[in-house]
């Protein structure tokens, strides 16, 4: 009885599947989580720092309290 040996593409890992499986595999987690942080940051982009506020302040009476000249 000799011993087999066995090549690189029939090597498995410790769960039964092929080494080159679990590597796409880790890959694609990889690929998915980079294009998630870039959609992500992308999409922060929108958002706006500046604003305004419009409308008129008037007193207990309902006078317009005057604004800078």
């Amino acid at each position: 009885m000799g011993s087999t040996v066995k090549t690189k593409n029939e090597q498995t890992n410790q769960f039964g599947g092929s080494a080159a499986r679990g590597l796409k595999c880790k890959l694609t987690a990889i690929l998915a989580m980079g294009l998630f942080v870039l959609i992500s940051a992308l999409n922060s982009r929108a958002q706006q720092i500046t604003g305004s506020i419009v409308g008129t302040v008037k007193d207990e009476q309902g006078a317009v309290v005057p604004g800078p000249p």
